[in-house]
This record gives C-alpha cells, structure tokens and sequence, in this order.
C-alpha cells in the first residue's frame, strides 16, 4: 500500500491502473490514433478510434475515482466495473468495430496492438487490486469476529 491511514487506503496496484488509463487515454488520441479522415472518405476504423476515445475518458474517471474513494467494498465493485470495461475495450477495434483491412493502415499495425496492450495490461493490474482489497475486506471481517 502507498498510503494506509485509518480511512484512506491507496495501493501501488490502484496508481499504476490510474497511470495505465491516463496513458491510454492520451495514447489514443496521440501515439496510437487510428487513421485520419481523408477528405469525404470516413474510414471504417474512425467510428472505433471515437468509441475508444469515449471508453478511455470512462475507464480513466472510473480509474481516478477509485484512487479518491476511501471503501474498500465499493472499490472492489470498481475493480470489476473496470475489469469489464476494459474488457469490452479489448474487443473494440477489429471485433465490435470494424477497422480498415489494409496491412499497412494505422489503425491496424498501432491502434489494435496497443489497445489490446494497454487493455490488457489495465485487466491485469486491475485483477491484482481486486484480490488485494478483497483479502484485506476479509481479513477485517475475520479480525472482528475474532474480537466480538
């Protein structure tokens, strides 16, 4: 854990998920951006690169205000929420959306490698703080029984 006061617990795995979806977010509109509008031909990978913009924005609020909230249990219900965003996110571009078919095309040598990175990197990191504040929530629950 970064910080364990009596009402406020952030842990490593929680910063790095924040990090991880500041990245994401800023990435799909940056690094790994799908393939630009070119004249009146909206290609099929935009509607993808907007959905993924508008999931990024989600997942990362969702991620910052899991840093914010002291509850162990409603972030364990963030931790999920989170898992099956991101989850959806990974299926976004190529699977839900439709992406161009060229090789060559951005969106399929950048934008679907790195979402599926990122994403799956977040689902890892997400799982681990799952598993991390609910064996503190039960360790809490066994150590007042243990008092009564």
């Amino acid at each position: 854990m970064i910080i364990n006061k009596p009402k406020v617990t952030i842990g490593v795995a929680e910063v790095l998920g924040l990090i991880l979806s500041l990245l994401y977010m800023i990435g799909i509109r940056c690094w790994f951006a799908v393939c630009p509008v070119m004249s009146e031909t909206v290609m099929p990978c935009h509607w993808a690169g907007e959905t993924m913009k508008a999931v990024s924005v989600l997942i990362f609020g969702l991620s910052a205000l899991h840093v914010l909230i002291p509850d162990k249990k409603i972030k364990i219900g963030m931790d999920v929420a989170l898992i099956g965003i991101a989850g959806l996110c990974l299926f976004l571009p190529g699977t839900i959306i439709r992406i161009c078919s060229g090789e060559q095309m951005a969106c399929r040598n950048a934008t679907h490698p790195w979402t599926l990175a990122f994403c799956g990197a977040l689902i890892a990191v997400l799982l681990v703080d799952l598993i991390v504040f609910a064996s503190a929530l039960a360790n809490e629950k066994h150590h007042r029984k243990d008092s009564k």
